[in-house]
């Protein structure tokens, strides 16, 4: 599982619980830990446990052993092992698991790596299935402090590379839940769903940490362009196995849109700039302080434009245009779907339908209060509003839907709207508190 599709590092049984790293012999993934390397020490407040550990012992991991004692230290305090995605329980599963570990970088949380492969190894066999010719993409993750993924060419490579915001998973799984959470689950003779306003707000005000839940992880997000540390909550049974559908999906969607970049050839050499994670400039969104860099300017640059401005870096990317962003929605959409339809699992494939609905809307109001706080947005000029992007969604679902029974059965976006719209409007005197905005005016 924590191998891409073309890795060709020893099998079980042949490492003696070595661990291998791919950014040794990859020329892509040797310039993304060139620059977490930089960036991670010029930023040291920007680094995880994970990284941090690497910068005060460099290389200090070459077996499971080690590999372990480092994901304990990950959370040395027993209070907070609630909060702690890397709990002892879970390190040990995921040790058992694996005799071999292939790593991308030295710099890349080994649970992140896990969860990226568990999505890109299913997208690769649809990949090449449908799109034979298209190169393998490589993944990876930096602070980038925006959910807009960058698709790169690094200098001298020809392989892909998909520079993912290092926090993407919490920002999927605390306002998935909060989403699922919010839907009252009848049973009887058989399971159904109650999306009426009605019995959603009910549910909301018999539940009320949801709703903190919600407000809490959306106002992380827009204060620092992550909604790590937000609170979350064990579900009962049925809501979890909601929660686990909607969240795989919004994360395959993610990451299938940028596969679709890379198949779509939306990659190019050109320089673009980005903010940090915990640097923003008021009033202003992330996207819109992207521009172009000189064409000879290859490596990340640190320097702060001026005194006020926070750190940035400038990668090998391209600013895409609206139609790009599109099309790269239809071909996400319709990969995501091919991948959960492999899975075999008819209910996943119909509410992974609703998952572009769920991410759409949660940055787009993310975005209104990002621009009416000073904090964080997730729009700009060359991306396409949540409402046009689900708008041009809807005939992909169609096409999609005339070759799959589960999607022309149940239309999954329906209850999910319904709960996002209600569960907003509830959260909105809360989160607007959190941000320090005035209460929203009664009409």
């Amino acid at each position: 599982m924590w191998a891409v599709a073309d890795d060709t590092s020893p099998r079980q049984g042949q490492c003696a619980g070595q661990i291998t790293y791919q950014s040794d012999t990859d020329d892509a993934y040797k310039y993304l830990e060139d620059q977490q390397r930089q960036i991670y020490t010029q930023n040291p407040h920007l680094t995880d446990p994970y990284s941090r550990a690497e910068l005060k012992s460099p290389r200090s991991v070459a077996s499971l052993a080690e590999l372990k004692a480092r994901a304990l230290k990950a959370c040395p305090d027993p209070s907070l092992r609630a909060q702690c995605a890397l709990d002892p329980v879970l390190v040990d599963r995921l040790m058992k698991a694996l005799a071999c570990v292939t790593l991308p970088t030295r710099f890349e949380a080994p649970l992140f790596s896990l969860l990226i492969a568990t999505y890109t190894d299913e997208l690769d066999k649809v990949r090449v299935s449908h799109f034979p010719e298209s190169p393998v993409t490589r993944f990876g993750s930096l602070p980038t402090g925006t959910f807009d993924a960058q698709a790169i060419l690094p200098p001298d490579s020809k392989v892909p590379l998909v520079i993912l915001n290092r926090d993407i998973f919490f920002f999927t799984g605390a306002l998935a839940k909060a989403i699922a959470d919010s839907i009252p689950i009848k049973m009887g003779t058989a399971v159904s769903l109650d999306y009426s306003e009605t019995g959603i707000r009910r549910r909301l005000h018999d539940h009320p940490y949801i709703v903190r839940n919600f407000a809490d992880a959306m106002s992380r997000l827009v204060q620092g362009g992550s909604s790590v540390g937000a609170i979350e909550v064990t579900l009962d049974e049925d809501h979890n196995h909601i929660h686990a559908r909607l969240v795989t999906a919004m994360d395959r969607f993610l990451i299938s849109h940028e596969e679709a970049h890379v198949i779509l050839r939306h990659v190019s050499d050109q320089s673009v700039e980005f903010r940090l994670t915990a640097s923003h400039s008021k009033g202003k969104s992330a996207h819109a302080l992207k521009r172009v860099a000189p064409k000879s300017q290859k490596i990340v640059s640190l320097t702060p434009n001026n005194p006020t401005d926070g750190p940035s870096t400038t990668l090998e990317a391209e600013l895409r245009t609206r139609e790009q962003e599109l099309q790269a929605d239809a071909l996400g959409f319709k990969l995501m779907i091919w991948s959960e339809e492999e899975e075999g699992d008819p209910v996943a494939v119909m509410m992974a339908a609703a998952a572009p609905h769920m991410v759409f809307r949660v940055l787009d109001a993310a975005n209104a209060y990002g621009s009416e706080a000073g904090g964080w947005t997730f729009s700009d000029a060359n991306h396409p509003s949540a409402t046009d992007r689900i708008k041009a969604l809807s005939p992909v679902f169609d096409e999609v839907a005339k070759m799959s029974e589960p999607l022309r059965e149940v239309d999954f976006r329906i209850p999910f709207d319904a709960a996002f719209k209600v569960l907003l409007n509830e959260a909105d005197p809360q989160i607007r508190q959190n941000l320090g905005l005035q209460p929203k005016k009664l009409k």
